[in-house]
This record gives C-alpha cells, sequence and structure tokens, in this order.
C-alpha cells in the first residue's frame, strides 16, 4: 500500500517512520490527532529508484542540493501513486490546508541514523512544509523527499564522500492542518536532573517560534504523580506565529506579529488546559514507556497531539 491512513495502526509500522507511527497509535487510543496519511519508505523508494542514477550524479556536483529538489519536482509521480494521493485528498474538505511532514533515515557508512528515535537527536533535520493547499500537496511532498539531501544533511553526513548515503530513506505524513489558538511543546520528565518533574513551554498561536526559540514562553513545572503545578514563570511571549499559505513563492510561510500587551502580562494557558495536558502527557508516557518529547495545540479549548517522541537526552 502506497499511502496509509494513521487511523488504521494495524497497517503501519517502521517502515512509516516513528512521527507517524506514534501519531497512528495515539489515534487509535483515542487521542485527537489531526486526520492524516502516511508514506511510508516504500513509496519514496517507488518515486527514486527510477532516478537513482541521475541523483547519484548530482550528488558529485557542486550545489548539489538545489539541482536534487529541482530535480524532484520536475519528475512525475507514478501514475497508481498519483491517482491515489489525489483520491485522498479529494475526500478531506475542499478548502482544508496540510501539513507535510517528513520522517527521515540517513543511511551513513552502511548504518542507518533514525531522525526520530530514543537514540539520535535529529529532530528538525529534514523538511516540513505547513499551511498547504490541496494543490500544492504534491509539490510540499516532493520537498520532503528531496529534503534527505538538504544542505545541512550532505554537510553533516559528508554524502558526495559516502557511496551509502543514497541508501536513506524517507516517509512523509500528509496531515489537515490544525491552527492552534495556544500551543505547547511538553517533556513529561526533566531530562536535564533528577528532579521528578513534568515540564511545559506554552505560548499563544502554533507552536513553530516555541520550538525554534524566536519566542520565549510560559515555563510551568508540574509534579509527575499528582499532576499539581509546582511552579510558573511568565514569558515575554512578544509575538506568536501567523501562517500564510504556502506556495512556490512562500515556503517558508510565516510571520511572527505583535501579541498584545494584555496577553503578555497573563499565562498563555488556563489551569484547566494545563491540567489536561498534564494528564494526556501521563497518558501518553504510559503507552510508549518512556518519558515523552510532546507538542500540543489548543483549538477552541480542544487539545489536538500533534507530535509524541521519546526524549533522546535522557
Amino acid at each position: 500500500m502506497r499511502i496509509v491512513n494513521l487511523d488504521h495502526n494495524q497497517n503501519l509500522n517502521s517502515c512509516s517512520g516513528q512521527k507517524s507511527k506514534n501519531l497512528a497509535i495515539l489515534a487509535q487510543e483515542g487521542f485527537k490527532v489531526p486526520r492524516g496519511h502516511a508514506l511510508p519508505t516504500e513509496t519514496y523508494l517507488e518515486f527514486l529508484n527510477p532516478i537513482k542514477e541521475e541523483i547519484s550524479q548530482l550528488l558529485k556536483r557542486p550545489e548539489a542540493s538545489p539541482k536534487i529538489a529541482r530535480y524532484f519536482l520536475e519528475t512525475e509521480l507514478q501514475s497508481g501513486l498519483k491517482q491515489e494521493l489525489n483520491a485522498i485528498l479529494d475526500s478531506y474538505c475542499s478548502d482544508a490546508f496540510f501539513a507535510v511532514r517528513s520522517s527521515g533515515s540517513a543511511c551513513v557508512n552502511g548504518s542507518t541514523l533514525l531522525e526520530d528515535s530514543s537514540k539520535n537527536s535529529l529532530a528538525g533535520q529534514f523538511e516540513s512544509y505547513l499551511m498547504v493547499p490541496r494543490n500544492n500537496v504534491e509539490e510540499a511532498l516532493k520537498l520532503c523527499w528531496a529534503s534527505l539531501f538538504n544542505e545541512r544533511s550532505l554537510k553533516t553526513f559528508d554524502a558526495d564522500q559516502n557511496s551509502t548515503y543514497l541508501d536513506g530513506t524517507m516517509s512523509v505524513i500528509v496531515q489537515e492542518m490544525v491552527v492552534g489558538d495556544y500551543s505547547a511543546v511538553m517533556m513529561t520528565k526533566d531530562p536535564l536532573d533528577e528532579r521528578e518533574v513534568l515540564g511545559i513551554e506554552s505560548t499563544y498561536g502554533p507552536c513553530e517560534a516555541l520550538v525554534s526559540g524566536k519566542v520565549t514562553g510560559d515555563l510551568i513545572f508540574c509534579d509527575r504523580y499528582s499532576g499539581k503545578v509546582l511552579e510558573k514563570e511568565l514569558g515575554s511571549k512578544k509575538e506568536k506565529v501567523v501562517y500564510s499559505c504556502f506556495s512556490k513563492k512562500n515556503r517558508e510561510n510565516y510571520n511572527l506579529e505583535p501579541v498584545t500587551i494584555e496577553e503578555r502580562k497573563k499565562f498563555a494557558l488556563s489551569e484547566e488546559q494545563i491540567n489536561d495536558l498534564v494528564s494526556t502527557g501521563l497518558k501518553i508516557e504510559k503507552i510508549f514507556g518512556r518519558p515523552q518529547d510532546i507538542e500540543v495545540v489548543f483549538l477552541k479549548d480542544c487539545l489536538y497531539v500533534v507530535q509524541a517522541r521519546d526524549i533522546t537526552t535522557l
């Protein structure tokens, strides 16, 4: 199967990417996860294999990354895959927007390095695209695949000197976009010391600014067992993310807009939202059996889990 519904976990395995697999498990367990589909590594390889020799030659040239991305964009999807992708996209509302997110596995000197695993800290190594209109999903998908060869990765892994790099793989998630009124990043255990606390950083709007460090959010520490708030520190929250529509000319498609002084003086999350978030985090940790690094958004007070992965620094 070229494309797998995240709601049907029995069809998912490690080839679908850990990011997809974790979200599928949570969806099956009843957590609110944005509706989505996974394109596993086999789908990427079906696209790559006919052009593998051309990509191998491009890897040897200067400025290989943009040339490879352009080649991916110019290469047609196989007709069966294109039909399947279009049929799935047609099942969404006509005005839906999508998050198209990569989950890569680089092959370095014959060893596979997973982006999303408990052993590696490669989060953000490859590309993701947000607020993608239906007609641009195919473009964003190809760019995610091509990001296995982005400049950062080629440099990090010395790909031009590494004959096995082309054996790397890439899976991609296509999910309906949920733009949050509030967002939070949560670690269910303090990764820096032995304190039995759960840490939250929260802000207004989506969490891209938090993750990238462009905004300082509110800090909240809670007891891992009782859920009681132990400490709260008001963040500056001077700006919040506002998306624009993804397009060929607008791929880095969000801006930071000012937050009002009144909002900055308040904590972004209410006590009820904090309690909901703590409870959710501990339940997710129990499901996966390890402390988790979790990203969530709140839309009209409804909590959506957009990512959950093992904390790699423990």
